[in-house]
Order: C-alpha cells, then structure tokens, then sequence
C-alpha cells in the first residue's frame, strides 16, 4: 500500500532554503523553475543548467529522497495536484470576502469543539502520555511546527511526522502509554497509511475536517471540526491552513492554562 505520498516539491524548497549555492541547491533551484514540465527534463539538462558533475546530481537525487533520476519524471502528477490544491479556493470564486465569511464559520466550529470531552480528553493526554507524536498532512505541518515550538515551552517534547516521511518504524514502536495525534482535514493522508496506523498501539487520536467512517475506524477518539471535508475541494486548504492553526492555538491555551503560569516560570528556573 502507498503510504505516503512523496512530495518532491517540499523536497526540493527544502533543500533550497537550506543552500541554494551548493550543488543539491543549485539543482533543486533548476526543478522548481521548471515544476511543470519535470517529465521533460534529462539529467544532461540539469547538469549543464545547474554546473554539477553526474555524481554531485546522483547525490541531489538521494537527499531529495529519491531513488534515481527517473524518480523526477514520475512526480510530474505533482503540477497538477498543488496548483488545484492553492488555486481551487480561487477557482470556485472565492473572494477575501467570501475567504473571510468561511474563516469566521470555520473559527466558530472550532470554538464549540473545544467544549467537548474529546478536546479536555485530548489536552489531558497531551500531558500524561509517555511520548507524543503528530502525523500530519504536509499541508498543516508549518501550523503544527508552531504548536511543536510553544509546547516546548510548557515542557512538552513532542516529534512531528509528515506525511510526505510517514517514519513507518516509529509510528509502528509506539505502544499503549504513547499518544498519537492524527491531523488530515480532508482525510486524504490517513486513507494512505491505514494499515500503518492499525498496526500502531498507540493511544490514536484523529484531528479532521472528515466524517467518513473509514478513515475513523483506526482510531480511539476522533475530533471534528467545520463540515463534512474531501479532498481536493475548494474549502480544503482554508481548513489545512487557518483551521488547523487555529485549532491548535486554542488548544496550547487549554493546555498551558490547565498547568498554570507558575509551571512555565518553574520550567525557566
């Protein structure tokens, strides 16, 4: 089963940001500038274009996460797939005022998650399990990477797993005492990793914009959040990206506000 879906375009932004000078860079630089026609592209073409030796671009391709050149080809499907992800709001007429009407009924479906026993149940195993891992969408991870830095401050250590590098042999050493956080607005990443997750022991958690019994069916517990979610329609990235931060945020608060202040001066001491 495909339990991950490798986004070489996080890949590649990656290893541009890190350095765009080195040969792994320069390389990543000449695949984004031409995402949409990755099918088309030789490796003479990246090497002429990037100055990198058949070796250094063997080397790219490994710390891109892929298996050889060929790989670049086959993620060609990816063009398609995020420009409807980041467009289809778009698309579909959304404007900011619109965008904004969503964004208020969307924060107010939030709200009224928070005041059920799967949030307080949710924010109390956030403190008591042994470890606490979050699975989560590439699209949500930058949101979750905030909430990783502010639970550091409330002492919380947790380890955060994309989807993109699902660490099959973590996911699978977690036994009853662990915590595992699943967040898939539109539920798409669980379908992907299903016999993943039902062979986790985890205590399991889902964090979702989606409904389907399927994608629940491996969980403990499960926390809904606006309205019935698929992937791929108009509403999906506002819900990856201002719902799931959102949620998120609020949660922290619950979370330090249960502990108090006087933990986190006592932490600093």
């Amino acid at each position: 089963m495909d339990r991950s879906r490798r986004n070489l375009l996080t890949s590649l932004l990656a290893a541009y940001n890190a350095d765009p000078g080195s040969p792994t860079g320069r390389v990543a630089a000449y695949l984004l500038e031409r995402f949409g026609s990755l099918s088309q592209i030789s490796s003479r073409d990246v090497m002429a274009a990037a100055d990198v030796t058949r070796p250094e671009l063997r080397s790219a391709v490994t710390a891109l996460g892929l298996a050889d050149f060929a790989d670049v080809a086959r993620c060609g499907g990816e063009w398609p797939l995020f420009r409807d992800y980041f467009l289809a709001y778009m698309a579909s007429g959304g404007d900011a005022g619109r965008l904004r009407s969503e964004i208020d009924r969307l924060y107010d479906s939030v709200d009224a998650a928070l005041g059920t026993p799967v949030t307080a149940s949710l924010v109390s195993s956030l403190h008591d399990a042994r470890s606490v891992v979050v699975l989560t969408a590439d699209s949500s991870a930058a949101a979750l990477a905030e909430f990783q830095r502010a639970m550091v401050m409330e002492g919380r250590l947790m380890r955060l797993v994309c989807e993109s590098d699902p660490k099959e042999a973590l996911l699978a050493s977690l036994g009853p005492a662990d915590l595992l956080v699943a967040v898939s607005t539109s539920g798409g990443s669980v379908k992907r990793c299903l016999d993943l997750l039902e062979g986790c022991e985890a205590w399991k958690v889902l964090v979702s914009a989606c409904d389907d019994e399927l994608v629940q069916t491996p969980f403990d517990d499960a926390l809904l959040i606006g309205h019935a979610m698929t992937e791929g329609e108009p509403l999906h990235r506002v819900f990856a990206t201002y719902g799931v931060a959102y949620l998120f945020d609020r949660i922290f608060a619950e979370y330090a506000g249960e502990r108090g202040p006087e933990r986190g001066r006592a932490a600093a001491e």
